[in-house]
C-alpha cells in the first residue's frame, strides 16, 4: 500500500472516530503505526493548575501514565512551551527544549528515560488562556528521533485531527464554535465517499483536499488574529 493510500485511509478512520469516540484508541494505534512510533496520546495540559488529562491513548504504560497525572504533569519542563504554540502548529519536542537540556531535568530522568522515550511530534488542537489540547506521537530509542518526514506527516493529518476532535466535542477549551459544525459534517461525508472510490481516484481527491485544507487553515488563522485585535 502506498503512503498516499495509507494516509487517505487513516484520514477516513479519523473522521469515523469523530462520530464514534470509542474508535479513538484504534485511530491512535494506526497513527503510531503510520509514524513507526511507540505511543500516541490525545491530551490536555492545564498550565495554570499544572495538571493534565489523558482523553485517549495507545501504547503508553498505565503505570507511567498514572505517575504523570499524579506527579510529573506539575514539573514537565515542556509544558509552559505548549502554551506558546498556536492552534494548528506542528512541532517536535526538540523545538521546545534542546534535547541536551531536557536530559538534565528530573522529568527526563524519572519519567522519560525509564520508558526509553526519545522525542515526540505533536499538533496543537485547541488552546485557551491557560490550557492546551494536543495529539502527540512519541518514539523510543529503538525508533530514534522524529525527523522532517515525521513533521510533514503530522502536517498532513493535523487539520483532520482538529476537525474530528471538534466534531466529537472531545475537547472544547473555547466556546462559540457551533457555526463550524456544518462545514465539518460535510468533510465527513466527503471523506466517507472518497473511501468508496478506487485508489487512484482517492489519491487525486486527497491531493485536492490537502491543498484546500491548508488554504482554509491559513485563512482561519488570519481571521483569528484579526478578531483578537
Amino acid at each position: 500500500m502506498s503512503d498516499l493510500i495509507a494516509v487517505s485511509d487513516l484520514i477516513g478512520d479519523i473522521y469515523d472516530a469523530a462520530l464514534d469516540p470509542a474508535l479513538w484508541p484504534l485511530v491512535l494505534e494506526r497513527i503510531v503505526q503510520y509514524f513507526k512510533a511507540a505511543a500516541a496520546v490525545l491530551y490536555v495540559q492545564d498550565i495554570h493548575l499544572r495538571e493534565g488529562q489523558f482523553y485517549f491513548s495507545y501504547g503508553d504504560d498505565p503505570y507511567f501514565t498514572r505517575l504523570y497525572l499524579e506527579k510529573y504533569a506539575r514539573i514537565n519542563p515542556l509544558a509552559p512551551h505548549f502554551l506558546v504554540t498556536n492552534v494548528g502548529d506542528v512541532f517536535r519536542a526538540g523545538e521546545l527544549i534542546p534535547y541536551e537540556e531536557l536530559k538534565e531535568t528530573q522529568f527526563f530522568k524519572e519519567w522519560l528515560q525509564p520508558q526509553q522515550y526519545t522525542e515526540f511530534v505533536a499538533t496543537t488542537l485547541d488552546k485557551s488562556a491557560t490550557s492546551v489540547a494536543f495529539i502527540s506521537v512519541t518514539r523510543d530509542i529503538t525508533q530514534g528521533f522524529m525527523d522532517d518526514a515525521s513533521v510533514e506527516r503530522m502536517r498532513v493529518i493535523a487539520p483532520h485531527l482538529r476537525r474530528a476532535v471538534m466534531i466529537g466535542k472531545i475537547v472544547d477549551l473555547r466556546k462559540g464554535r457551533g457555526g463550524q459544525f456544518r462545514e465539518c459534517s460535510q468533510w465527513i461525508a466527503r471523506c466517507r465517499a472518497a473511501r468508496r472510490r478506487p485508489p487512484a481516484d482517492r489519491l487525486r481527491q486527497r491531493e485536492r483536499h490537502t491543498h484546500d485544507e491548508r488554504r482554509k487553515d491559513h485563512q482561519a488563522r488570519e481571521g483569528g488574529c484579526a478578531s483578537s485585535q
